[in-house]
């Protein structure tokens, strides 16, 4: 056969895809060097109490006590007139010594109220507010391991431990010769 026949005959004959690159993907273990938190400073919006002692003047309104004294002085009314009562009127008497020993108890707590309008007290009062605070934040890590006796670096998102699994990809392509 003349030689350019066989040229043109191994060149016709070369696979096609022998110019195309070829991928692997395999995991490895590698071992673990050295891991360093990669630290950035964060700001932060958060929400805190602000409270405060304000001396506020009180006022006979403001100043009366919930109706906890004026139900318990119509039940003690209305024990003590059920038993001052005859055995016929115990029910009546029962309604009349709750009714009167609310209206007692009532006023009492009226007239405290009173002695009390005008005189200044201390208050707590407490707001939410925002404040800002920037806090160290761990966001990555630069890890050094050693594969096929070559030291590389990397970052990772987590903390690894003495050893760690690594995906590995390698592409392989053919030189282009030119002829």
């Amino acid at each position: 056969f003349p030689p350019l026949f066989l040229a043109l005959f191994c060149c016709a004959s070369w696979p096609a895809s022998a110019a195309e690159p070829s991928t692997t993907v395999e995991t490895v273990h590698v071992d673990v060097l050295d891991s360093i938190p990669v630290i950035e400073r964060r700001r932060y919006l958060e929400p805190y109490e602000d409270c405060r002692m304000v001396a506020v003047e009180q006022d006979a309104e403001g100043a009366v006590t919930p109706a906890t004294a004026t139900l318990l002085g119509a039940a003690i009314g209305g024990a003590v007139g059920s038993e001052v009562a005859d055995d016929d009127n115990e029910k009546a008497g029962a309604v009349v010594g709750a009714i009167l020993g609310a209206a007692i108890a009532h006023n009492v707590d009226r007239k405290k109220a009173e002695a009390r309008a005008g005189q200044v007290v201390e208050r707590e009062e407490c707001v939410t507010v925002e404040r800002e605070v920037q806090r160290d934040v761990v966001v990555g890590y630069d890890v050094t391991y050693e594969h096929e006796g070559v030291a590389r670096t990397l970052r990772t998102s987590f903390a690894p431990g003495q050893s760690m699994g690594l995906r590995i990809r390698t592409t392989v392509t053919p030189l282009e010769t030119r002829r």
